[in-house]
């Protein structure tokens, strides 16, 4: 779809295409507030990436420049190495790929096949973080596949022992 088609349509909204804000909150209005995952997201993803790239073509500018351009880098992790289908073993021994790659944040997968805990999601991301150097952030996503309560046994070391020893620094269920 061109850019043209795109503005377009965003006027037919009649909608100012470079007040990417306004826009997000009245979709979210419309959407009647469905959350922060799941297809609207998918959805607004699209039209989020629509929108900047009108704004960048309209003021001459590139995005990096539109959201801040404060830094000369930007942190990256490793993402797709440590997925939920491999065994403990592969897990660890992919990470430690990982980190001899020189990776400074990882990102494993949780919420594994079949049967699972939560003090075996802990055990798995424990002997995982194990096999990184402590200087190496490790992030774990659960990929909206936990139920309720296994979030909850999860989320504060005051209710679960086990995950304050886990060692992951960020805990993601999108």
């Amino acid at each position: 779809m061109k850019i043209t088609s795109v503005r377009t349509r965003i006027v037919q909204l009649r909608e100012d295409a470079l007040r990417i804000e306004q826009i997000h909150a009245k979709l979210h209005a419309a959407a009647n507030y469905s959350g922060p995952a799941g297809l609207f997201t998918l959805a607004l993803s699209a039209i989020d990436m629509a929108l900047w790239d009108i704004k960048g073509k309209a003021l001459g500018q590139p995005l990096w420049k539109l959201l801040g351009g404060a830094r000369e880098r930007v942190p990256t992790y490793a993402s797709g190495a440590l997925m939920r289908g491999l065994t403990l073993d592969q897990s660890i021994e992919s990470a430690g790929r990982l980190a001899a790659r020189g990776w400074r944040e990882v990102k494993m997968q949780l919420a594994l096949p079949g049967e699972t805990s939560p003090e075996r999601e802990v055990e798995r991301a424990r002997r995982v973080r194990d096999a990184l150097d402590p200087k190496i952030k490790l992030m774990a996503d659960i990929n909206q596949r936990w139920r309720p309560e296994h979030a909850s046994a999860t989320r504060s070391p005051r209710r679960s022992p086990a995950a304050s020893t886990s060692g992951a620094s960020h805990l993601s269920a999108t």
